[in-house]
């Protein structure tokens, strides 16, 4: 098991392994955890937020979150700062300290399960198509896809960059293993097909980027 303590940021936002996170950095507390992340290790960990609130007040968590390592940093004269992070490793939260203005926390760094290659391409094959016929029905066929089903453990992160309730994000991130993840994003995506055929497009189309905290 592989533990680690990182610094912790409640966000009403699923991070996922590979997703771009854009962050506007205001709260004086998130601006002594980004300053303390920059003296040292560029990392901190993002979990959705289960009780509470983002902005100015405490909050609690769901138990897995991800790992996200700060790769760009702007900073404004009243020390407001926007910060890129990409998500990197998923974690489960074993304990949660608030001894300081900011949460910090000791999590355990999740491994997906060992599964056999080709199950897995099978998997990410299907994933594959249904997105590829999602970009078609929204007009983006003739964009490059981002995607392969070469990586599937990758193509079972997609979910980060669909509009999809946070709640089945969520559950999806604390998924085990890559083919269970797969699993349940292409029923996602199997249901907003569906939805596009019934009532056109009302959800933007999935990409591989994040979205800003405002």
């Amino acid at each position: 098991m592989r533990v680690e303590n990182l610094p912790l940021f409640p966000l009403r936002t699923v991070l996922f392994p590979g997703m771009i996170l854009p962050l506007h950095i205001f709260e004086e507390r998130y601006k002594r955890m980004i300053a303390d992340c920059l003296a040292g290790d560029p990392r901190l960990g993002v979990a959705l937020i289960s009780e509470g609130l983002e902005v100015g007040g405490p909050a609690q968590v769901h138990d897995v979150g991800a790992v996200a390592r700060i790769v760009r940093v702007g900073r404004y004269e009243d020390g407001r700062m926007d910060l890129i992070t990409v998500g990197m490793q998923r974690f489960h939260v074993l304990e949660v300290n608030d001894e300081l203005p900011y949460l910090r926390a000791t999590v355990e760094v999740l491994d997906d399960d060992v599964e056999e290659r080709e199950t897995l391409r099978a998997h990410a094959l299907t994933v594959y198509e249904l997105l590829l016929q999602y970009r078609e029905m929204l007009g983006l066929a003739n964009q490059e896809t981002p995607w392969t089903p070469d990586e599937p453990e990758a193509l079972s992160y997609v979910a980060g960059g669909l509009d999809l309730p946070l709640v089945e994000k969520q559950s999806m991130l604390e998924t085990r293993t890559v083919s269970a993840r797969l699993t349940k994003l292409a029923h996602a995506l199997e249901r907003e097909i569906q939805l596009f055929g019934l009532i056109g497009p009302t959800r933007p189309a999935p990409g591989p980027r994040g979205v800003p905290l405002n």
